[in-house]
């Protein structure tokens, strides 16, 4: 047999290897594509979660946002935009990039103003059923929704009493559930 001889960095290399592959924890669940495990993201008595905006960058239907919490093993969450982005509401459009004339400035501030009222009646139209129906969803995954976190900060009164009905309607029977208004001025 032939004596091999190890280099120090390739001493180090397999070291940095094996500490790499020894951190693995390899009693996580693993989940298939198909959904048909529920996840189950509590690990040794202390529950994980995430919120939705993490997955902001990625396709951001509700539908979508399930399937990456299953895959990474996620049954705890924080729901934020995803929910009314996916029930359909009307888009405020993207500030343009630079600086804008006034003119260009006056036509963007138009328009935000315009989406505004738009989703104003749009919230103020929208079934409860719709919300009740995407409860549906997370519980069928197995995902509990334990804070809806929304930023008012633009909205009526009327559409935050709205948001609260319909909160009560998506989250009932939950003892866990709260809602979080972040707006400094609320």
């Amino acid at each position: 047999m032939k004596k091999r001889k190890i280099s120090r960095r390739g001493f180090l290399e397999k070291a940095a290897a094996a500490t790499v592959v020894s951190a693995i924890p390899f009693n996580i669940p693993f989940f298939n594509l198909t959904g048909s495990k529920k996840p189950n993201s509590r690990v040794h008595g202390v529950q994980l979660g995430c919120t939705t905006y993490s997955y902001l960058e990625m396709p951001h239907k509700v539908d979508d946002v399930i399937q990456y919490l299953i895959l990474a093993g996620i049954n705890s969450i924080e729901l934020r935009s995803v929910a009314e982005e996916d029930l359909g509401i009307p888009q405020i459009p993207l500030r343009p990039q630079g600086l804008m004339a006034d003119k260009e400035n006056d036509d963007y501030a138009r328009l935000s103003f315009e989406a505004r009222e738009a989703q104003k009646k749009w919230r103020l139209s929208l079934p409860m059923e719709k919300y009740a129906g995407m409860r549906k969803k997370f519980n069928d995954a197995g995902i509990t929704v334990h804070i809806a976190k929304f930023a008012p900060a633009a909205w009526s009164d009327e559409e935050i009493d709205k948001r609260l009905k319909a909160d009560k309607k998506k989250f009932k029977g939950f003892n866990d559930y709260d809602i979080m208004i972040t707006d400094p001025n609320f």
